[in-house]
């Protein structure tokens, strides 16, 4: 099994076949289809990872070309949601963004280019219903309209356009089956204007991935019974193409010259492959036998020399993710254009790609003041980290007809969000031509290098890129880089201070505050439980922390906890007892009431386990004279409120054999703190 970096390379791949004329093959009853020599020259193969998504979170499914070439629709799903939205990316894999936004538990599927390119079909599955519909949105993903309106059950997926764009093509289950069957697919059509639906082919069997031939004249399409076919439609009798054996064939992919398709088999070893064959299922042989697995929904560039695909690739020992894969002869699939040269006009512009991705991640454009050649290549950084800075891995060599300052070479940066390092953006980004830092340019400049060279632009986009625009009058090298930074942000927490008691509902505000270390990267967050100057959390009585925790914009990182406790708001005790260092003078086995406050009624279970206790002291001194003894509670409870003066009562049961002797009493509360009085016992 590949590993990520095996398949994002393009890894060449020796097999007799020109993906211009990819067929779909025969399945032979064993585990794969059998093979024959091709009838069409052949070559060595090269496949490259166009998504080349490095986590297991995203999954790309069902690719689909443009027209034009320029452009691949597909299926994004994230795995912990399970949503899925069509999106769509250049050729090149660049510039991948989503162009449908199904509302809550709806997933969409299946996308598919109009003949013209303006327009994306695809089905959006309402799982709760369960229904499906055939949808449409504009190319720039800017508005979505429904085309079909399915009954509860009712299913419209896979929608594909005719060649002249005024029909799709769609497999939809019949909702009362004939005798027999437990359920089946048939092909309708549906208008493009008007939404009305027709039927196509109705037969036996589940029927699937309908394929317009390119006259519009029939249709393809598999079943799980007896593999791919073509109808006539409407009302044609299916010729079978592609038969079942040892495994499944599906989605099927007509060549734009009409004589070859692409389908995929998945064997009885449950993996699947990419097979093409001549349209009347002979000359198939396998166009992916490489150590990915389950390869599958093949569709046919444009220009027929090539094939994108969805693919398996192993991200971790037990788990991996699905890309968009392109394959096709050597220099067939596009891949990041990391190069530019142009003998360019006064005033042209020469660029290697405006968008970025994770596998390019940078782009850079130049514009001359001057007529001359003009080259850019994109690479690695060759030099040393300058002072107070750390460079990121990107390098942009220039060469280009000198300008002037009053007239100089614009040049524009744009780097990829999965470059920047954590907390750096357009705003901190540092630029250096030629490993020297590249300064500002004054204000009031207009449009020359003042001074020269400087930045003149800074951009964060939506996607979190950073553009970077810098006039020069003579052009090289060129890095960026974060400032260097290994100190941890300094964290002063004020308010709650350490080891603090707090009144129960008592409001305190939080006090702190995070600092950066002087000419470091700056900081990048600072949250504590609550944000600075709103209430701690004093809801309810017991030990709490507050944290407050920091960054920087290098990833350094500071955390500081302080403990605090929430207790009652004990307003001491009361008449007949009086609050030490008064020692109260009581008869031995009489019932003495204890009486308190805790500022409102805060229930019968506020004492802690074991509370109150009493031991003897020295009536001179104070001092502890033995150990803890439970109280006696005088009547059944002991405990009591009572509301109108706010005032809690223990009774407590003397013994008459504290004659002459003094004890401490301890009311232990469920906060945590322990409240006292001394008493004396005497005649």
């Amino acid at each position: 099994m590949f590993a990520e970096s095996e398949v994002s390379k393009s890894a060449r791949v020796g097999f007799s076949v020109a993906l211009a004329v990819v067929v779909v093959g025969l399945v032979a009853a064993t585990a794969a289809p059998a093979q024959s020599e091709p009838s069409f020259p052949g070559g060595p193969l090269e496949v490259t990872n166009l998504t080349n998504t490095p986590s297991l979170e995203a999954q790309e499914f069902t690719p689909s070309w443009s027209p034009d070439g320029e452009w691949i629709a597909y299926v994004r799903r994230s795995r912990s949601t399970d949503s899925r939205s069509v999106w769509v990316m250049r050729s090149d894999g660049t510039d991948q963004h989503r162009v449908s936004s199904p509302p809550g538990f709806l997933a969409d599927q299946y996308p598919d280019f109009s003949p013209d390119g303006s327009e994306i079909a695809f089905t959006r599955f309402d799982e709760g219903a369960p229904s499906a519909d055939v949808w449409v949105v504009d190319a720039e993903g800017t508005t979505e309209e429904q085309l079909t309106s399915a009954a509860a059950g009712r299913q419209y997926r896979e929608p594909a356009w005719s060649p002249d764009g005024t029909e799709l093509a769609v497999a939809s289950n019949v909702l009362s089956p004939p005798p027999g069957e437990d359920r089946r697919f048939d092909l309708l059509t549906i208008d493009r204007e008007t939404g009305s639906v027709s039927t196509a082919y109705q037969g036996p069997n589940d029927k699937f991935g309908p394929e317009w031939s390119l006259d519009g004249t029939a249709l393809f399409f598999y079943d799980f019974e007896t593999g791919i076919s073509s109808v006539p439609v409407p009302g044609g009798t299916p010729t079978s193409l592609i038969e079942e054996g040892g495994g499944i064939v599906d989605d099927p992919s007509i060549s734009p010259d009409g004589g070859h398709l692409a389908y995929e088999f998945y064997g009885d070893d449950n993996d699947s492959d990419v097979f093409v064959a001549d349209s009347d299922g002979t000359d198939r042989v396998d166009v992916t036998p490489f150590e990915v697995t389950r390869e599958f929904q093949p569709d046919f560039a444009p220009d027929g020399d090539g094939l994108v695909y969805s693919g398996f690739v192993a991200i971790s020992p037990d788990d991996g993710g699905r890309d968009i894969f392109c394959v096709g002869e050597p220099g067939t699939c596009p891949g990041p254009k990391t190069a530019a040269t142009q003998d360019a006009a006064a005033g042209d512009t020469v660029s290697t790609n405006t968008a970025t991705s994770a596998e390019d991640a940078v782009g850079a454009s130049v514009t001359t003041p001057n007529a001359g050649a003009v080259t850019i290549n994109e690479g690695g950084t060759t030099g040393y980290d300058p002072t107070g800075y750390s460079l990121l891995d990107q390098q942009v060599n220039i060469t280009a007809p000198d300008g002037t300052a009053a007239d100089p070479l614009l040049l524009t940066f744009r780097l990829d969000s999965s470059a920047l390092p954590s907390g750096t953006d357009a705003a901190t980004l540092a630029v250096f031509r030629n490993g020297s830092l590249v300064e500002e340019c004054y204000p009031g400049g207009g449009g020359s290098a003042d001074p020269d060279p400087c930045v003149a632009g800074r951009a964060n986009e939506v996607d979190g890129d950073a553009v970077i625009t810098v006039r020069t009058s003579a052009a090289s090298a060129w890095n960026f880089g974060a400032p260097s930074d290994s100190a941890a942000p300094e964290i002063t927490v004020t308010t709650p201070a350490e080891g603090a008691a707090y009144a129960l509902g008592q409001q305190v505000a939080a006090d702190y505050s995070c600092e950066d270390e002087e000419g470091g990267s700056g900081l990048a967050s600072c949250a504590g439980g609550v944000p600075d100057g709103q209430p701690i959390d004093t809801a309810s009585v017991g030990a709490k922390n507050f944290t407050v925790e920091a960054a920087d914009n290098a990833g350094n990182t500071a955390s500081v906890t302080h403990s605090y406790s929430v207790v009652y708001d004990f307003a001491g005790f009361f008449a007949p007892v009086d609050n030490p260092p008064a020692l109260n003078k009581f008869k031995p086995g009489e019932t003495v009431p204890v009486r308190f406050s805790l500022g409102g009624n805060r229930g019968l279970g506020i004492l802690a386990a074991g509370s109150p206790t009493s031991h003897r002291i020295d009536c001179l001194t104070g001092a502890r004279i033995g150990s803890d003894a439970p109280t006696t509670p005088a009547g059944a409870f002991g405990l009591s409120y009572q509301a109108t003066k706010d005032r809690y009562t223990y009774s407590w049961q003397t013994a008459k054999g504290w004659l002459n002797t003094c004890r401490q009493f301890s009311l232990g509360l469920r906060d945590g703190s322990e409240r006292l009085a001394n008493l004396s016992f005497k005649r």
